[in-house]
């Protein structure tokens, strides 16, 4: 009897011993096929997931234009060049989406409203367009490094949307036929030191230092427009027109 009994116990006992070698080579299997299929799916990622991967994690910065040589010979300072440019439909193509004006501009108002940023110059933060933000930054900071006395040059403002004063034979009334949009109205014009460099002064005061650090990165002078344009000389006032102008 105890014969058969021992026999027995180790009858059961090879028996659990064959079930856990059964078990452990199951789970070696089962883990062996959960790395290869988790390895062809990364293998096998859709071309979009890829491609995503790919892109650039930090956005490319868009840089100011520098001029080169005499910004002087620049389309915009051309008298027959600068009006093909500088009109009412490109400002729109360029700065305003291209849309189609509707009474009084309001939606090209919309539009470059929704399009504007904030940039700081001699002090002062004040509304710009995106796309000419690049170059008004540059100007800033090398305005910044200027020995200039900042109580003297004072910024008096860029971004309000109105007409042109000095080319609408008078009127302020953006609904009359009369009216050009001022490049104000686009946030690429800015007026600094009204005080002493108003619209229509000749015996300004402009350092030439501001004038060219402007005129590096793609500005046009009010204060040549008697010289270049015969027309009247508004110092305080500079607008960025290389991208409206460039060939």
């Amino acid at each position: 009897m105890k014969s058969v009994i021992k026999l027995l116990y180790m009858d059961n006992k090879f028996c659990i011993r064959k079930k856990l070698v059964y078990l452990l080579s199951f789970l070696f299997i089962l883990v062996v096929l959960v790395v290869a299929i988790g390895n062809s799916n990364k293998e096998k990622k859709p071309l979009s997931s890829r491609a995503h991967e790919n892109k650039p994690s930090v956005p490319q910065l868009i840089s100011a234009s520098i001029i080169s040589g005499n910004p002087l010979k620049q389309p915009y300072y051309d008298p027959d060049k600068s009006t093909r440019c500088e009109t009412t439909k490109r400002l729109i193509e360029v700065y305003a989406g291209g849309i189609s004006p509707d009474k009084c501009y309001k939606n090209v108002e919309e539009n470059v409203k929704a399009n504007l940023t904030e940039i700081k110059i001699f002090g002062r933060t004040v509304l710009v367009h995106n796309k000419a933000e690049p170059a008004f930054k540059a100007v800033a900071d090398e305005l910044a490094a200027l020995s200039i006395d900042s109580d003297h040059i004072k910024n008096d403002g860029a971004y309000l949307f109105r007409c042109n004063s000095n080319a609408s034979s008078g009127s302020t009334d953006r609904c009359s036929s009369d009216c050009l949009l001022s490049l104000h109205s686009f946030g690429i014009a800015i007026d600094i030191n009204s005080g002493h460099d108003c619209n229509g002064c000749t015996d300004y005061t402009m350092p030439m230092e501001i004038v060219d650090i402007f005129e590096k990165y793609g500005f046009r002078w009010g204060g040549r427009y008697k010289d270049v344009f015969n027309q009247k000389i508004d110092p305080m006032h500079f607008e960025y027109m290389y991208d409206l102008c460039k060939e």
